[in-house]
């Protein structure tokens, strides 16, 4: 019986689980003159010591603004990130902003992502603010971190979507799924369900086979030839890795992408191309007649 086989070239990074917790109820807001006369006799309160330890500080979170007994304020926590609750373990991991984004699903965003789901969480945990996803017209904000907010800033479309480069960052791996982008807000991950597993599984149940290359220096030396018989389809996971503190290189995808698809589709006539990108990446290979689908994602979006 002829089972159909299905090929995989994976070449994405790793980081998810669920908890929740309950909104306390919205106070009405006060005028913004209220909250500054209730500021300034707080302060007119505080000695010496305690404007320095307020000033100052601490390092269990993010930030920490410290405690004053004395006057029954108990601090202020804030914390990373930009797809979750970070540093800590047993958090729930979302999609990046960007990702969320170009679903252009304003109740998922809201209701299941960015909005209520993180909020309760960081709320849960006993953080007061949430150093997250922002909108993307920021002003001149300078190291943006474009894959943790909703798009890119109009009068600097460059800025951003930055990466280590492959020397000095033991973080940008070839092998793996990229479902964060990095830097000091990434979440750990309880749970991740790479491509790999659930096509395997999925394949399986429908009495096919997958063969699988991972290297992409072995798919452009030639060793695609080696996967036998040729598949009925030929999926090649690709991605560009990003971080905060620099820009991106360049807008190419990462490990030698495009020879990558060219590779396979001189041999497979229906390739499927699957990109993870946390921004612009250029597909030069995209009018290859055996490139057959393009699925264009964000970070954290197979």
């Amino acid at each position: 019986m002829y089972a159909p086989t299905l090929w995989i070239s994976l070449a994405c990074l790793a980081l998810v689980s669920p908890t929740s917790a309950t909104l306390l109820s919205q106070k009405p807001a006060s005028s913004w003159k209220n909250a500054s006369d209730q500021a300034r006799a707080f302060v007119a309160q505080l000695n010496t010591t305690e404007k320095i330890g307020i000033a100052t500080g601490g390092y269990r979170r993010v930030g920490t603004i410290g405690k004053v007994k004395r006057l029954g304020f108990q601090g202020i926590c804030f914390s990373d990130g930009p797809s979750g609750y970070a540093r800590s373990d047993g958090v729930s991991v979302f999609s990046s902003g960007l990702t969320a984004a170009a679903t252009w699903d304003k109740r998922l965003i809201y209701e299941h992502e960015h909005a209520v789901a993180i909020g309760e969480e960081f709320r849960a945990k006993g953080a007061h603010v949430f150093l997250g996803p922002s909108c993307g017209p920021m002003g001149r904000s300078e190291n943006e971190k474009d894959f943790g907010v909703f798009g890119n800033g109009a009068p600097y479309p460059a800025i951003g979507s930055v990466y280590f480069d492959y020397e000095n960052a033991s973080i940008s791996y070839e092998v793996g799924t990229l479902d964060q982008g990095g830097g000091s807000g990434i979440v750990r991950n309880n749970e991740l369900i790479a491509p790999l597993d659930a096509n395997r599984e999925s394949v399986r149940k429908q009495g096919g086979r997958v063969q699988v290359l991972l290297e992409h220096k072995d798919i452009v030396d030639g060793k695609f030839r080696s996967i036998y018989p040729i598949p009925d389809v030929c999926l090649v996971f690709l991605k560009a890795f990003a971080a905060e503190g620099r820009d991106r290189e360049s807008p190419d995808l990462d490990w030698n992408a495009t020879k990558v698809v060219e590779s396979v589709a001189s041999l497979c006539s229906n390739t499927v191309v699957i990109v993870n990108g946390p921004g612009i990446v250029l597909m030069p290979w995209a009018d290859n007649e055996n490139v057959t689908a393009i699925l264009s994602g964000r970070v954290g979006f197979v």
